[in-house]
């Protein structure tokens, strides 16, 4: 039987969305820990600064990336081969050109590298080691719009079997080469490979579910579709900007004044965080895909009791989950690595604040996109990297690694935290925003209440056991759901937001 209605599509697609997260966390914690094995905490630094380093490299799609899916809904539904034909023409170009630009920047950024260290660690070969990772960015870009028409045609599913399955055999060649020669170019080097690989095979599918594609190209975008595609570009580069600013500034002003191998020991803490927060943006994306709909409706009654009952998902989740982390993370560093890679208690609680405040404004950001509220907040993108560079750069100074993380905490609530709120109920709701503030403070009262007791009744036992471990997570997991449900089990948010969900099942 073929997967044919909307809801069909969008159930496989959240289910091996969901299936894929966690194989690749499975995948990725074991790369990571032969890695720490073999080669130690200098290179697990190098690695995670270069990563952030081609983050930022990626501000060279200029929202192309998230322009490219919307401009395909449309010719998609209305199986019109010859406007597709014409986008994926266009936007071939375009990366080509993209590609070029992210190899031509990383050879410019090369004299700059010893800048971007407090001591240059004892490694061997770092310029070749970073153009390793500038080829390999570079050449993610040559069939990228192909799968990007995959997913706009809502087979997400396809993409990510591919995806897991190449991330499971590069694994599989990654651990071999870190076991047996413990080689970090060699093991780059297979990484381009694999990169290659996957893009030609995903560029094969993508021509054989759309065979047209292969045919001779005449169509070409009229000017006026060009005109509109960068107009749409330019609103999202703002926040292109912002994000890859936002994910790779941590580790590089780490690197800059604290050194490499305390990026290397954070880089582990990011790494689960990171993890579990792509796990919980599956679940809160499966009932969000709505959204749209509901505003083109129109029809405020039904919107805003959505908007609130996500709202408390998204605090319930993150909440648990950050709990869960402030209690649980270094006893599993611990066990997993060893003492020598544990950050201290502050620096943790200061990770899962930062975590809990992206979570808490998530449904916010979902809103202010459905509703299409870009230009109305593009002074905020930019006033929240200046503000995170600026303070984190004061503060690190001041009081360490701690200074890092609160800088980005401040940025992230004086920017977001406000402004966010504000446009989505003004332009969106046309509503005060008073009430949601005063509604958030009374969740981070309750999340924090309830993260006190949980921790206090799970404090109990210190010993360090894998079984201690396992069974203090099932604790946690309980207790901090058990008092969350007795603080809002009468709520019309979690009523509302119950039907939701069987509403969804039912489809």
């Amino acid at each position: 039987m073929g997967i044919n209605t909307r809801s069909q599509k969008a159930f496989v697609n959240v289910a091996a969305a969901f299936l894929n997260k966690i194989l690749s966390l499975v995948i990725k914690f074991g790369v990571r820990t032969v890695f720490i094995y073999t080669l130690g905490v200098e290179y697990l630094g190098l690695n995670g600064l270069f990563l952030s380093i081609i983050a930022l490299l990626s501000l060279a799609d200029l929202g192309f990336s998230i322009a490219l899916p919307y401009s395909l809904y449309k010719p998609l539904a209305e199986k019109d081969n010859r406007k597709i034909q014409a986008l994926m023409a266009f936007y071939s170009k375009v990366y080509k050109w993209i590609g070029l630009f992210v190899f031509v920047i990383g050879l410019i950024l090369l004299p700059l590298l010893p800048f971007m260290f407090n001591n240059i660690p004892n490694i061997n070969n770092i310029n070749s080691i970073f153009m390793l990772f500038v080829i390999n960015s570079a050449i993610s870009y040559l069939f990228i719009y192909k799968k990007t028409l995959i997913l706009a045609d809502q087979k997400g599913y396809l993409i990510s079997n591919i995806e897991w399955v190449f991330a499971l055999i590069l694994a599989i060649i990654q651990i071999y080469i870190l076991i047996n020669y413990e080689n970090y170019i060699l093991y780059l080097i297979m990484m381009i490979l694999i990169t290659i690989s996957q893009n030609l095979y995903i560029s094969k599918k993508c021509d054989d579910l759309y065979p047209f594609l292969k045919e001779k190209n005449t169509n070409k975008l009229e000017k006026a579709e060009k005109n509109k595609l960068s107009k749409d570009i330019f609103a999202l580069m703002i926040y292109k900007f912002a994000n890859a600013i936002e994910s790779s500034i941590d580790n590089i002003i780490i690197s800059i004044y604290l050194g490499i191998a305390i990026v290397g020991i954070y880089s582990n803490y990011s790494l689960v965080i990171l993890s579990i927060q792509g796990i919980l943006m599956v679940a809160i994306n499966s009932l969000t895909s709505s959204v749209g709909n509901l505003i083109a409706q129109g029809d405020k009654n039904k919107i805003y009791p959505v908007y609130n009952a996500i709202n408390l998902m998204s605090i319930w989740m993150y909440g648990v989950v950050g709990i869960s982390l402030w209690i649980l993370i270094n006893p599993f560093i611990y066990l997993w690595i060893g003492e020598e890679y544990l950050l201290e208690p502050l620096i943790v609680f200061l990770l899962v604040i930062n975590l809990y405040i992206f979570g808490s404004h998530n449904t916010t950001s979902i809103f202010r996109n459905s509703f299409g509220l870009f230009w109305e907040a593009r002074y905020r993108p930019i006033l929240m990297i200046i503000m995170n560079v600026s303070l984190s750069i004061l503060f690190v100074q001041i009081i360490g690694l701690a200074g890092v993380f609160i800088g980005s905490i401040l940025s992230r609530l004086l920017t977001v935290g406000i402004m966010d709120p504000y446009i989505v109920h003004k332009y969106g709701f046309k509503s005060s925003v008073i009430p949601y503030h005063f509604k958030k403070f009374l969740y981070m009262i309750s999340i924090s209440v309830v993260g006190l007791l949980t921790y206090l009744i799970t404090s109990i036992t210190s010993d360090e056991s894998i079984f201690t471990f396992l069974q203090k997570c099932i604790f946690v997991l309980l207790i901090s759901n058990a008092l969350l449900f007795v603080i809002f089990y009468k709520s019309k948010e979690l009523k509302y937001l119950s039907n939701l969900i069987k509403g969804i099942l039912k489809r």
